[in-house]
């Protein structure tokens, strides 16, 4: 669920992951049914097409997914122009948990055509730089530009000059780092001890501006101390 008590596709998928990291399993069988009662009313588009058929590919199986869903993904990448990096990294995620490798070689075919956009979030510089990670491409110069988010004080920005730092930009920024091969031992104890700042009740929330935990941001607090971990 969300903060306001609603269930959706995308924290759905956060809770999925966090209960796997955590060997929780029991709801699967629920989120099962949910995924089955979602499916059968609408047709979900934009990113919530991408979290049904991860969710579908690790839950329900690969022959869960229908035609449609799957032609839908094809579209989000046979687009004219260029594609941005957010939609392609979330394509290499929907193809790799759908075991989908033709899918997989078309991402990896538009990445000379991704738009070079600058003064882009940092969640879209870390999914540039774990894109050119996962295809084997030179990464020196996306990890440079993702280290430009980090504030020194254990928290990476969402943007440049962000006025505080927030727990998804770091989380997602850890990883990329840490995926990539980059020395983030310098500012692990800063990091470490930012993320245990954002620690309360059982959860972690988004930034020190924002004290209530929810499920997206606990699954951001685990990815980033998955990261620091040595």
């Amino acid at each position: 669920m969300d903060k306001g008590g609603k269930s959706d596709l995308y924290y759905s998928l956060f809770g999925s992951f966090a209960s796997e990291a955590m060997n929780l399993n029991g709801s699967n069988e629920r989120l099962k049914k949910y995924l089955e009662q979602i499916m059968s009313v609408s047709k979900p588009e934009g990113v919530h097409l991408h979290c049904a058929v991860i969710l579908l590919s690790r839950l329900g199986g690969i022959n869960r997914l229908s035609k449609d869903i799957t032609d839908n993904l094809h579209k989000n990448i046979s687009k004219p122009g260029g594609m941005s990096p957010y939609t392609a990294f979330l394509s290499l995620l929907s193809y790799y948990y759908s075991g989908n490798f033709k899918g997989l070689y078309r991402v990896s075919r538009r990445l000379k055509t991704i738009a070079r956009v600058k003064d882009v979030p940092c969640t879209v510089a870390a999914a540039n730089l774990v894109l050119q990670h996962c295809f084997g491409r030179p990464v020196e110069e996306y990890i440079h530009a993702l280290q430009s988010f980090y504030m020194k004080n254990g928290s990476f920005g969402a943007v440049k000059n962000a006025p505080v730092g927030d727990l998804l930009s770091t989380g997602v920024a850890l990883y990329a780092l840490k995926v990539a091969g980059a020395d983030i031992r310098r500012i692990a104890p800063d990091c470490l001890e930012y993320v245990d700042s954002l620690y309360s009740g059982g959860g972690f929330c988004a930034t020190i501006l924002d004290p209530d935990p929810d499920v997206e941001y606990t699954f951001y607090g685990l990815l980033a101390l998955g990261a620091l971990a040595t």
